[in-house]
């Protein structure tokens, strides 16, 4: 067994004989857990046991003082005409505020017995351990101070309630406003909503109008035979990928992309037959037949025969 649960135990013991005494102590499973348990009871209970029999002498010589304060007020009350009745005595020899009564067989009471009786009240009011003076005075100030104290905690409940006031005041407002806000903005989604759904009815309608003039444009295009260049191009076996004209990858007829590039292949095609036009544009005054070519040589001839002659006579003169 654990050394300190050893020890635990032996105190647990002990303390179960002390509060048993001669009777049989209870059987209970010795494990750690229980032997905890009752260790820690065991402290409790005997530290109780120590605070008790510390405060019981003191306790024991104020009920002395109790008792003999209250044989002198008894007596006090006895001499002024104030008795007790017969069944005031008890164990502790205390007399109850309770029963405590005027005897009426006397004379009207003097001024000092009414004072005494206003005394004898106020003391049960206000629940005085003695009767002297000091235990008045002090009594009254501390109920000055409660008075004081009760006062100052109205006028801040009172400050209190003004601050809640405003703050409410306050709260009406800023909630009039925030659901002024909240209304215009579940006004403004809808509005703008509304114009969202009206500009996409606009575009989907241009979008329609855009894709009927697009496939008119690709009939159009269709009957130039762009598409059908782009494809020959494609499926030509007999195409040299070295060529500058040759497009393994050709655009759509009508991306700016594709035109631009049929542009270029245009300048350059331009550029490549000028020469050739310009020999063509040189054949293109000579008559079609042979005879005709001959009547026009013999009037060239003529013509210059005649231009001739008057250059000369021109010189002459």
């Amino acid at each position: 067994m654990d050394p300190n649960m050893e020890q635990q135990l032996q105190v647990v013991l002990s303390w179960l004989k002390s509060i048993y005494k001669a009777r049989p102590i209870p059987q209970f499973e010795v494990n750690p857990v229980t032997v905890s348990v009752l260790y820690a009871l065991a402290r409790r209970n005997q530290t109780a046991e120590r605070d008790a029999a510390l405060l019981l002498p003191d306790l024991t010589q104020k009920t002395q003082e109790y008792i003999k304060d209250t044989n002198r007020l008894h007596e006090i009350l006895q001499a002024t005409g104030v008795t007790a009745s017969s069944s005031v005595a008890n164990q502790s020899g205390l007399i109850p505020p309770a029963t405590i009564t005027l005897d009426t067989t006397r004379s009207p009471p003097s001024s000092l017995e009414t004072s005494l009786q206003v005394l004898t009240h106020l003391a049960m009011s206000l629940q005085l351990k003695d009767t002297s003076l000091s235990t008045y005075m002090l009594a009254l100030a501390d109920l000055e101070l409660q008075h004081q104290r009760l006062a100052t905690s109205k006028l801040e409940f009172a400050h209190m309630q003004k601050d809640m006031a405003r703050k409410s005041q306050d709260a009406l407002k800023q909630l009039d406003k925030a659901r002024h806000s909240l209304s215009n903005i579940t006004r403004t989604p809808v509005t703008a909503a509304s114009t969202r759904m009206a500009e996409a009815q606009y575009y989907q309608s241009k979008a329609d109008e855009y894709q009927v003039t697009l496939e008119e444009l690709q009939d159009v295009l269709s009957a130039t035979g762009l598409y059908n260049e782009a494809e020959t191009q494609v499926k030509s076996p007999d195409m040299d990928p070295m060529d500058d004209t040759f497009d393994p990858d050709p655009l759509p007829a009508l991306s700016h992309t594709r035109l631009t590039q049929l542009a270029d292949k245009l300048v350059a095609l331009q550029a490549q037959t000028a020469p050739h036009m310009q020999t063509l544009q040189s054949y293109r005054d000579l008559p079609p037949d042979l005879a005709l070519a001959r009547v026009r040589i013999e009037e060239a001839k003529l013509e210059l025969a005649r231009l001739d002659e008057a250059l000369a006579a021109a010189t002459t003169h």
